[in-house]
């Protein structure tokens, strides 16, 4: 028996027997090798009174805390497009009962609102128009106001609208070339239609050609004399009116 630190050894043949600290162990060794005894003893008891200190193990941190949610996204309201067209135009009657075709011209504005599909408002003031009638004349002067849906397509640059609503005209109508001349005031209905054509040479700004015709189905027999029968006012006028187109996005 060897002691050492509470240690002790014992040969047994095949076998060492290692005792140490309450501790005992056998260790099984058929070839009897003195070195490897003296390793595996000395291992043996290494660990048992000097054990290895493992680290402490600490707490898994706890998770973090939950983000606030994210505030609601409010919707992005889509601006509405919105365009003012101002310029000349020139509308003819092709019928009518006067000697010489009846010619008016102007100035008119329209506010369209809408892409593709939207609708538009319009508003001319007509010089006055002069029909030949053959025993007087009659000096007539519009101010005809319109709205209607308004169609669009635009490719790049290039928008053509296409139009079709109600106008209505408030007509003023004198005598002229006659004794005792009569002045008379109405507001004539129809119906006009117009194709526009667009072209944008910026953001905002751009230039439009636009066609247009009125048909009022019921012109107005007017006389400029109380006792001279006169006329109608012209049922279909055909025009055209171009200038410049400013767009606000």
């Amino acid at each position: 028996m060897l002691d050492a630190e509470s240690a002790s050894m014992a040969d047994e043949g095949e076998s060492l027997r290692v005792r140490v600290a309450a501790q005992e162990r056998i260790f099984r060794d058929p070839e009897r090798s003195c070195r490897e005894r003296a390793r595996t003893a000395a291992v043996f008891i290494g660990l048992v009174l000097d054990p290895p200190v493992l680290p402490e193990a600490k707490p898994a941190p706890p998770p973090p805390p939950p983000a606030p949610p994210a505030p609601p996204q409010l919707p992005v309201e889509a601006t509405t497009p919105l365009s003012v067209q101002l310029g000349p135009l020139l509308e003819a009657a092709p019928v009518s009962d006067a000697a010489e075709l009846p010619l008016a011209g102007g100035f008119g504005g329209r506010l369209a609102s809408g892409g593709t599909l939207g609708v538009a408002v319009g508003a001319a003031f007509l010089l006055p128009t002069r029909l030949v009638l053959p025993h007087a004349d009659a000096r007539m002067v519009w101010l005809p106001f319109d709205v209607s849906p308004r169609l669009t397509y635009e490719a790049g640059p290039v928008a053509l609208s296409g139009e079709l609503g109600p106008e209505l005209a408030l007509l003023f109508v004198s005598g002229d070339r006659v004794k005792n001349p009569r002045t008379s005031t109405r507001v004539e209905a129809g119906l006009r239609a117009a194709t526009s054509l667009t072209w944008s040479m910026s953001t905002h700004l751009g230039a439009f050609v636009t066609l247009f015709g009125v048909w009022r189905p019921r012109p107005y027999e007017f006389r400029v004399n109380p006792q001279l029968e006169s006329g109608t006012t012209p049922p279909v006028w055909l025009g055209a009116s171009l200038g410049f187109a400013f767009r606000a996005r």
